[in-house]
């Protein structure tokens, strides 16, 4: 293949890819996660680099849904951010990156917690994103990943608060409380420590 071509496709995505960091600095989601959505498309021969543009897609399709009021939209969209976080979870995992690939599980159950039809369907979406975060936990504490670390602990701190509303007793209540608070903390402390400037 022609350098002169490669050289220009390497720029149309930089292109690509700051424009999306410029949606998102407005809160333009659905305008960021469909280019996302089609750098992620076109990064099929580096599949560790497309993990991690799925994985940005993800995150933006699932705020995207939650700035409209009609449900099907919101369906929809929430839809898209669970197929992009399990697709990065199995390029993740084919590049056998385990704490990116525990990570984006992770994000794709609690997302798809969201939109479960019954209480126990969510129960057990919730209870498996924080089984998988944990998983990403212990890896990305082993490695000293600071910045990743962080992002686990959201997402358990928010996967703690989801569960209170379908705790039976005000013993459980607390355990639960008392966990997301913990986690709260850890992602602050790890915050500090991470030399990364944008965390999700």
């Amino acid at each position: 293949m022609n350098l002169d071509i490669l050289d220009r496709g390497l720029e149309k995505s930089l292109s690509s890819e700051t424009e999306a960091q410029e949606y998102e600095k407005q809160y333009k989601w659905l305008e960021a996660a469909e280019i996302y959505e089609q750098l992620a498309s076109a990064q099929s021969a580096t599949p560790d680099t497309a993990a991690d543009t799925w994985h940005r897609a993800g995150f933006c399709f699932h705020l995207a849904s939650r700035q409209t009021s009609d449900h099907d939209t919101f369906t929809k969209l929430n839809e898209k951010a669970v197929a992009a976080y399990t697709t990065a979870a199995f390029l993740f995992d084919q590049a056998k990156i385990s704490g990116k690939h525990s990570l984006n599980t992770a994000f794709a159950k609690y997302t798809s917690a969201w939109q479960a039809n019954t209480h126990a369907t969510k129960t057990q979406l919730l209870e498996e994103c924080y089984r998988t975060g944990i998983q990403a936990l212990e890896t990305f504490g082993a490695e000293g990943d600071e910045a990743n670390y962080s992002v686990v602990c959201t997402i358990l701190q928010r996967c703690a608060f989801q569960q209170l509303k379908y705790a039976l007793s005000g013993e459980d209540k607390r355990k639960i409380a008392e966990e997301g608070i913990k986690y709260s903390d850890k992602a602050i402390s790890a915050i500090r420590l991470s030399n990364k400037e944008a965390l999700i």
